[in-house]
């Protein structure tokens, strides 16, 4: 009992007889830990969490969402930054506890996340030994099923999964857009930057993406630009923009996606979490600091906190 005791878990768990969770467990578990950590109570989120891990140390599924939520809340987080450094230091050892799981998506997720927060750290080594790791391209199993449901008949279920990869495709495409505009910037090719923000602009028509992703690529331009009146009128427009629904249920593409059990409230509260993590990223950001002298901006970014506020608080 001696070693159980030192290391905090009981004999079942050291001798590896805990029964995994299940599905339905693992849900209830995150969605208790996210609703604590948006709430303001991540501390307790990040003990609990730990705590379960040490009882279910081989339910990789649980490591790895729980990894993921706490680590997208960290990011939004106010707490104090050597907390937050030790935080992060435990969400990376979670996902190096299932960078060699046998299920393919959570190993390969957590090699990617890992390998972010290598670029993030400058360790470019360690990313590319990460990203070694990573098949060069994942088979599209999705085309397949597709393939499967149209075969057998199945024509809305086949329609609803070609509606979710129609939207996450063009969202990653939406991020490439907003990348290449910041390396046109750096390059100095100021004039194509604007056709590339120009083409993003137009993307979200095209494909029904969320109305605030038109003003974005323009706000970038003059971001990158460091242009302080065009910066903050912009930031006046996406942010006044980020409260107006996404209406994807009378979209042509995606409206089986709005009907779905697995997408049902997929637009509510958006425009909180975009709200969120734009203050976070202005009040902390490098390329915020020549906008952090201007009166506009501290009073854009105390209204529109003192709104996040209010809405946790309701």
């Amino acid at each position: 009992m001696t070693l159980a005791r030192l290391l905090k878990i009981d004999m079942n768990t050291l001798f590896s007889f805990q029964e995994d969770l299940t599905e339905l467990e693992i849900s209830m578990f995150i969605n208790e830990i996210t609703e604590s950590a948006v709430t303001g109570n991540i501390v307790s989120a990040f003990e609990r969490t730990a705590e379960k891990i040490r009882e279910y140390p081989h339910c990789d599924r649980l490591i790895y969402l729980a990894a993921t939520v706490l680590n997208s809340s960290l990011a939004l987080s106010a707490i104090d930054p050597e907390q937050k450094t030790e935080y992060k230091k435990m969400v990376n050892s979670w996902y190096e506890q299932v960078s060699g799981s046998q299920d393919e998506k959570i190993r390969y997720a957590a090699l990617y996340a890992l390998a972010m927060e290598a670029i993030n750290d400058s360790d470019y080594e360690k990313a590319a030994e990460r990203m070694e790791q990573l098949p060069d391209a994942e088979f599209d199993k999705k085309l397949l099923q597709i393939n499967l449901y149209m075969s057998e008949g199945e024509n809305d279920a086949a329609a609803l999964l070609v509606e979710g990869r129609i939207m996450e495709l063009g969202s990653k495409i939406q991020s490439y857009l907003y990348q290449l505009i910041e390396l046109e910037e750096k390059t100095g090719n100021h004039q194509t930057a604007e056709r590339v923000a120009e083409t993003a602009d137009q993307m979200v028509s095209l494909f029904d993406l969320w109305s605030y992703g038109k003003k974005v690529p323009h706000f970038l331009v003059s971001l990158y630009r460091k242009e302080v009146d065009q910066s903050i009128e912009w930031i006046k427009e996406i942010l006044d923009e980020s409260q107006k629904p996404w209406n994807i249920s009378e979209s042509p593409l995606y409206y089986r996606l709005a009907e779905s059990k697995s997408a049902s409230g997929l637009s509510d509260g958006l425009g909180e979490v975009y709200l969120q993590a734009f203050i976070r990223e202005a009040e902390t950001q490098e390329e915020y600091h020549f906008l952090r002298g201007d009166e506009r901006f501290r009073k854009i970014l105390e209204a529109y906190g003192k709104k996040v506020k209010d809405s946790v608080n309701c």
